[in-house]
């Protein structure tokens, strides 16, 4: 039987983030590399894969930087790559601010 080297999971498409601990774990006990990505999204998703990623011992991602096939007026301006890398934010939960350009209602109305 042959076995794959290598899993790529897409916590998006596989149940959240807390579903994507359960693969990392699965991974683990199969001795199996795990390798993060994203699904096609405006930088929310990618903040968690990028936590993800980052809280593994050997972090290893890819396809996260989609943000930049988006009018930078809808996405979130912390997870543009540059020169190929993303950063994780300093910040608190995801370490993302409101997406620019997206409306939110408030008591008073729609900004």
């Amino acid at each position: 039987q042959a076995r794959v080297p290598v899993w790529v999971c897409k916590p998006m498409a596989t149940g959240g983030l807390l579903s994507a601990l359960a693969w990392r774990e699965r991974a683990a006990a199969q001795g199996v590399r795990l390798v993060w990505s994203s699904v096609l999204d405006l930088g929310v998703a990618s903040a968690g894969v990028l936590h993800l990623a980052a809280s593994d011992a050997v972090p290893a991602a890819v396809g996260l930087g989609t943000t930049e096939w988006f009018d930078p007026a809808f996405t979130v301006p912390e997870l543009q790559p540059v020169a190929g890398t993303l950063r994780l934010p300093g910040e608190a939960g995801l370490g993302i601010g409101r997406l620019p350009g997206v409306l939110s209602h408030t008591p008073g109305g729609v900004t």
